[in-house]
């Protein structure tokens, strides 16, 4: 099993890059509602070609910029 890993990047202009690899479909979502729902409004939600197969998943959300 491919170890999961959750980047969070801020940016300059205080948005947040959240990005998620070694997870499977759906449960990408999962693992960023937390983070999400604190940092403030997903403006972006860009869903890696891994994200629509079984065997891996990720996701990458843009939140922030109040």
């Amino acid at each position: 099993m491919k170890q999961k890993t959750i980047t969070v990047e801020i940016k300059p202009d205080n948005k947040v890059s959240i990005e998620v690899d070694g997870v499977q479909d759906a449960q990408c979502l999962k693992e960023t509602e937390a983070l999400e729902k604190m940092l403030g409004t997903v403006l972006n939600r860009h869903k890696k070609p891994e994200a629509y197969r079984v065997s891996k998943g990720g996701t990458k959300v843009t939140v922030g910029g109040k």
